[in-house]
């Protein structure tokens, strides 16, 4: 059920029949896996393609309790809440994912850049007191020197702490 589910999942944006089709193979899925994090993990997915963002942020919250490294689980469920406004009860999902994957540094930075207008405090929030974290940052804002878009205020601002 699991893997219908996960099949019908690339259809689903198709049309409201395959949408449907996918989100009960889902729902059984889940419900047959109460232990398997895929399973909530695709519901979630599903159920915000659909638009119930509520049930969506349960399913995804089950997905990460069930398999709290799972990057794709965090990721999801981080940008969920950042769809839905709750951006800073989204900054320890989308680290979480970071943590696992690196490379999702340099766009949870991006969007926490933008999310606060600029705001060089913004690093706090992201890294709090990880060192990880923050070495990732200070890459982050050496790159943008060298691509020329080198914010110096959020630089200073990092360094100084």
């Amino acid at each position: 059920t699991l893997r219908l589910a996960e099949s019908s999942l690339a259809d689903a944006a198709a049309s409201p029949e395959a949408a449907s089709l996918a989100l009960n193979h889902a729902v059984l899925a889940a419900n047959r896996s109460l232990w398997d994090y895929r399973a909530a993990y695709t519901l979630g997915t599903i159920l915000e393609l659909n638009g119930d963002a509520p049930r969506a942020e349960a399913a995804l919250r089950d997905a990460v309790r069930l398999s709290p490294n799972h990057k794709d689980a965090n990721w999801a469920l981080g940008n969920l809440l950042i769809r839905e406004g709750r951006t800073d009860e989204s900054i320890q999902f989308l680290r979480s994912a970071a943590r696992v994957d690196g490379s999702l540094y340099p766009i949870l930075y991006e969007q926490f850049n933008l999310a606060a207008g600029g705001e060089p405090k913004f690093a706090d929030r992201l890294t709090a007191s990880d060192p990880l974290a923050r070495l990732n940052l200070a890459l982050y804002l050496v790159e943008g020197l060298f691509g020329g878009d080198f914010d110096f205020d959020h630089a200073c601002y990092l360094t100084s702490r």
